[in-house]
């Protein structure tokens, strides 16, 4: 059986790792400020499948891909992309 550090070891080893987390930029649940401006502009630049379905709405090419297919849900590659969340 392998030797096992003591309790006081691993809890040593733990801490140590949660203070290095803790220094790390981004992971210090800490610092984290409601409404700041970052978080509100990355929400609102977050792509949104409504906001994608509703610009295809108005597409050519959507409404092509809709005709040819027969599929009354059907989406060009652009927006396709967009409310898969690939294309912002």
């Amino acid at each position: 059986m392998p030797d096992l550090p003591s309790k006081r070891a691993r809890k040593r080893l733990v801490n140590d790792g949660v203070r290095h987390l803790l220094a790390t930029p981004g992971w210090n649940p800490h610092d984290f400020v409601a409404g700041r401006e970052a978080e509100r502009e990355r929400a609102v630049s977050t792509p949104s499948p409504d906001r994608a379905l509703d610009a295809a709405e108005a597409c050519d090419a959507c409404a092509e891909a809709r005709k040819s297919s027969g599929d009354p849900s059907a989406l060009c590659e652009h927006h396709l992309a967009r409310a898969l969340g690939f294309e912002g």
